[in-house]
């Protein structure tokens, strides 16, 4: 009887978080496909990227279920999204619980992945669907092998599929490995090398499609320059200072940083690894070692971000997926041990009441943010017009923002955001081939040619230029017999 009103019960603290996170994000059912979506997915179903087998396997699957499902229509593909991200939350609340904490604070932490603006991007963006398939997968294996009474062949499909979603997916191999160092999976040693398989077979697939630079970064002085700044850009995201934004900073090299800086903020990084290493080692302890545990998990997560991140479009929102979780286990684990002592002391209520308040707070906000953040991804022009208003001097967003305009045959406004883009970055291939391109649909022949020698300098494409000089010619001759 009492097991079966702690199930009822932990069934409510998950249904609650789960409605929150269906909540915030319902409305996303009626957006657009946007951005790199639109070279995923067409009225067809999935493009079959890739050589061996498509590129992301699981990933290709699950667009192409729902375009079975709904025959090509967004909202199918959006409910996919949401229901995976409904599923983080709820295998969250379903972790914290067999970490041990209460129903509160286990409800707390799926809340703080529910409403948290750095899911956004994973969520409301149809590309997204790889961090939410890799998370779920992922978070199951972790869930399994904490418990002893699962076979620990699970991994063996878990893993892989959590690969097969996202590269990143590997990292949960490390997570389960840390449950048994820290002695919260009381696994047997034989039973360590059925990670190992999982790992191996993580990889083979990892190469079969075609994800394998991602497993070995190259560039190490770079690496090392740019992991600083990494870091405090996450941080900041994490911590709800940072205005998001779907372009991605352009991360300084050395030859443009100061030294100081650079210095300080690489100590700043190794100092905070250096502490959860140090915390996870030395709660080991049968009661400290939850805690140990998530701070680990955070450490372990956190370093692949910004290491083996820091190569594929570095700074992306969506990296940070991943990092949700152990973030709201370690707050709701905080917050459990100050509310532990609550009815002993006055002075441990009122350092409870503050630290409940605050934590509401912080829920409060990042919903708050979360809300406004979310219809940015409603359509093209709603993601690059904030874009720009994010990052102003971003030449690829204004070049974006104009195609659209072009599109909706507002030249004027075109023409404005070309002439940005190359204020922002005057080598920028792409702003040249618009301002040509635009210069051609008014038969101005004269006009596109200085930037069509302009782009072929930089690399641009020569097919592209052969077509736009044709495009100038027919406006031109066009043009002409209209006169």
């Amino acid at each position: 009887m009492v097991s079966d009103r702690m199930e009822r019960h932990d069934r409510a603290a998950i249904a609650v978080a789960g409605a929150v996170a269906i909540a915030i994000y319902a409305r996303t059912l009626g957006y657009e496909p946007v951005f790199d979506d639109q070279g995923l997915i067409d009225e067809n179903g999935p493009l079959a990227l890739g050589a061996w087998i498509p590129y992301r396997p699981l990933r290709y699957l699950s667009y192409r279920l729902d375009s079975l499902i709904g025959g090509g229509a967004a909202w199918v593909y959006h409910a996919t999204n949401l229901i995976l991200h409904a599923l983080v939350v709820a295998l969250t609340v379903a972790i914290g619980r067999r970490l041990g904490l209460g129903r509160a604070a286990a409800a707390f932490a799926g809340v703080f992945v529910a409403v948290h603006p750095l899911a956004v991007e994973s969520v409301a963006y149809i590309a997204g669907r790889r961090d939410l398939l890799a998370a779920v997968c992922g978070l199951i294996a972790v869930l399994l092998w904490q418990d002893k009474r699962r076979s620990p062949s699970w991994v063996l499909l878990l893993l892989p599929l959590a690969a097969a979603a996202k590269e990143s997916g590997l990292v949960f191999a490390a997570v389960c490995l840390l449950a048994t160092w820290t002695g919260i999976a009381a696994r047997p040693g034989r039973e360590s090398r059925t990670l190992l398989c999982a790992v191996v077979i993580c990889v083979a697939l990892i190469l079969a499609y075609g994800g394998g630079a991602a497993l070995v970064p190259a560039g190490a002085v770079a690496l090392a320059i740019r992991a600083p700044e990494l870091a405090w850009h996450y941080a900041s995201g994490l911590t709800g200072l940072r205005r998001l934004s779907a372009d991605y900073p352009e991360f300084t090299s050395g030859a443009t940083v100061a030294a100081v800086w650079i210095t300080l903020r690489l100590a700043a990084c190794l100092a905070s690894f250096t502490a959860v290493a140090v915390a996870a080692g030395r709660m080991r302890r049968p009661r400290d070692r939850d805690l140990g545990f998530v701070l680990a998990w955070f450490g372990v997560v956190a370093a692949s971000i910004v290491f083996a991140g820091g190569f594929h479009e570095p700074g992306a929102d969506r990296h940070a997926y991943p990092l949700l979780v152990p973030s709201a286990l370690m707050c709701a684990l905080v917050f459990q041990r100050v509310a532990a002592g609550r009815r002993r002391d006055l002075k441990v209520r009122i350092t409870y009441l503050v630290a409940a308040t605050a934590l509401g707070c912080l829920l409060a906000g990042l919903a708050l943010r979360t809300w406004t953040r979310t219809p940015v991804w409603e359509s093209e022009q709603a993601l690059w017009t904030d874009t720009v208003a994010a990052r102003p001097g971003s030449a690829r967003a204004h070049l974006n923002l104009a195609s659209i305009y072009v599109d909706l045959e507002q030249r004027r406004k075109a023409r404005l955001h070309l002439k940005a883009a190359l204020d922002a970055q005057p080598d920028y291939a792409p702003a040249h081939f618009g301002h040509a391109l635009l210069s051609c649909m008014r038969g101005n022949i004269h006009a596109a040619h200085p930037h069509l020698k302009r782009a072929a300098s930089l690399g641009g494409r020569p097919a592209r230029i052969d077509e736009i000089r044709a495009l100038c010619t027919s406006n031109a001759q066009t043009h002409r017999q209209q006169d």
